[in-house]
């Protein structure tokens, strides 16, 4: 079993209510998801949404610099899409960022949504309310845990999730970001 846990700073950048709304299909965006009458856990488990254009161009400059390291390219992997939705969820939820809340690692939430593989690793993020995906994907090739994720040729699938609080007070404000990578090989060579 393979779970990297690192963590990243903060950093200040956009994306609109409407664009959020739509990136998780969980309701409105400044809503608890776990308090919309159904579980969080259940609520992911029956998203449909397919990966939005940003998480698209996520996956695009993964796969650029994977390409400059000689990497093969990550494709989504709906199981780990919804493994990272719900942890950035839970996250935000919960006010609390890290790579191990509630018992589970990075691997067990995994489990949660059937990946079959125990090859996983992860990267979070917590930001303010402006940040963009270039903004996180910037912050983590720049840190040598997180870029290591991004470039690892074992890992050949992703998940990404972000949410957000949705305070009124600005500066109170938070997003809660989480990239999931795996193998359907439990021990890749």
């Amino acid at each position: 079993m393979i779970s990297i846990n690192k963590s990243v700073p903060c950093a200040f950048i956009s994306l609109s209510a409407t664009l959020l709304a739509v990136l998780f299909g969980l309701g409105l965006p400044n809503q608890s998801s776990a308090l919309q009458g159904k579980s969080l856990l259940e609520k992911i488990k029956e998203d449909k949404n397919p990966p939005d254009d940003d998480m698209k161009k996520l996956l695009d400059l993964c796969n650029e610099a994977r390409k400059k390291a000689n990497a093969p390219p990550l494709k989504f992997n709906e199981k780990l899409q919804k493994t990272a939705k719900y942890h950035a969820a839970y996250m935000c939820d919960n006010d609390q960022y890290a790579h191990k809340l509630d018992g589970k690692e990075p691997v067990d939430r995994a489990k949660l949504f059937e990946y079959g593989s125990t090859y996983v690793g992860e990267n979070i993020a917590k930001s303010g309310e402006k940040t963009s995906f270039e903004d996180v994907f910037k912050l983590w090739m720049d840190s040598k845990g997180h870029r290591e994720n991004i470039l690892n040729p074992k890992f050949t699938e992703m998940g990404i999730g972000m949410f957000w609080n949705g305070v009124s007070d600005q500066s109170k404000t938070s997003k809660y970001w989480c990239q999931v990578f795996g193998n359907p090989v439990s021990n890749p060579k």
